[in-house]
């Protein structure tokens, strides 16, 4: 349905001029039940933005873009909005720039920077990874590299239909109420990435590699965070959205994180550790948002305690547990504090 350009820097510059060079990759797509590999060919272009010559060719590419996908991460996403934003302004076409990384109204910070061009959030809840060289039940993404591209099979991709022109989209997206949209991305934050991190911490102290592996005991303690807490905090913030559509996400979602076919990491999981315990994140924003609904997350503060269990020993931190929720957390509610300091479940 489109022509894609791939865009990325100098320690990309390999995987850039194979990908330009055979004009197809092959990705493994992960079931319940197996292995899928699909190989996706089409029209690609591909810029080292190392490169002055290919910058430059990127730059008239940008303006001529009609979709533009972040993907780049929370730290970057500023610098790079501030570099884009400089070249597209300077031509006035419209353009629709998706912001792919985790977070709430996201595009709201971002749309100031733009004249002409429209910024909007995203929910992506697809999970991918590339895998490790000894894991052997993947083929290559180019037959050149050695890099796996492991995919799961979800592919649900919905935009907000109050924001978007529906004839700039194909049927690869769903264009749905903005209120739906709304929850939506209330899900994929608190209960997707919330959920992911943690089992991730949990499982990481408890010396696992890999979610598939995890025990029963863990798995159980997920599930009270999921039905007990999460969804509904959900739904009482979200009344109009089905609960019954609420438990069957929450139920689906954690068979794909222990999916055994993705096979997702626990270090993929704990990565980035400090970024994902600042106030705006999915740790410290789901406790506030499970504790405004009105529900204890005894639960969910655990996966704090553990996150700063994780990065003490990792990381070396010269702060003691309290003043760490409170200077690096932004948790200053004594309540919330003590519930993550004296939590029973770690």
């Amino acid at each position: 349905d489109y022509e894609i350009t791939f865009v990325d820097k100098g320690f990309k510059a390999l995987l850039l001029k194979e990908l330009q060079g055979q004009q197809q990759y092959i990705l493994n797509i992960c079931h319940f039940d197996g292995i899928e590999l699909f190989t996706v060919q089409g029209q690609f272009n591909t810029f080292n933005l190392d490169q002055d010559n290919e910058k430059n060719d990127f730059y008239e590419a940008l303006t001529e873009a009609d979709l533009i996908f972040t993907a780049v991460g929370n730290q970057n996403l500023p610098g790079i909005i501030s570099e884009i934003a400089s070249i597209l302004n300077s031509h006035l076409r419209e353009n629709y720039i998706l912001i792919c990384e985790n977070g709430r109204n996201l595009a709201q910070t971002y749309q100031k920077y733009f004249k002409k061009s429209k910024v909007f959030d995203t929910v992506m809840s697809r999970m991918c990874r590339f895998a490790a060289l000894e894991e052997k039940n993947y083929i290559s993404l180019l037959k050149s590299l050695p890099d796996k591209l492991v995919v799961e099979s979800y592919d649900y991709l919905p935009l907000n239909h109050g924001a978007c022109s529906p004839e700039r989209f194909s049927p690869v997206f769903t264009l749905i109420e903005p209120e739906i949209f709304a929850t939506w991305e209330d899900i994929k934050f608190f209960a997707h990435n919330g959920i992911h991190a943690f089992i991730a911490y949990h499982a990481f102290l408890n010396g696992y590699k890999y979610f598939s592996d995890v025990d029963q005991k863990l798995k159980e303690k997920a599930e009270k965070t999921m039905f007990n807490e999460i969804i509904p905090a959900l739904h009482r913030a979200h009344p109009h959205f089905p609960f019954r559509e609420l438990n069957e996400y929450g139920e689906n979602l954690l068979e794909r994180i222990y999916n055994p076919f993705f096979h997702d990491s626990i270090e993929r999981g704990i990565r980035g550790i400090l970024e994902k315990l600042k106030p705006n994140e999915r740790l410290v924003s789901g406790l506030r948002f499970i504790y405004h609904q009105g529900i204890k997350p005894v639960h969910f503060a655990s996966a704090i305690l553990a996150g700063y269990k994780i990065a003490s020993k990792l990381k070396s931190l010269p702060e003691s547990m309290k003043d760490f929720l409170m200077n690096h957390c932004g948790i200053i509610e004594e309540e919330l504090i003590q519930l993550v300091m004296d939590n029973p479940e770690i």
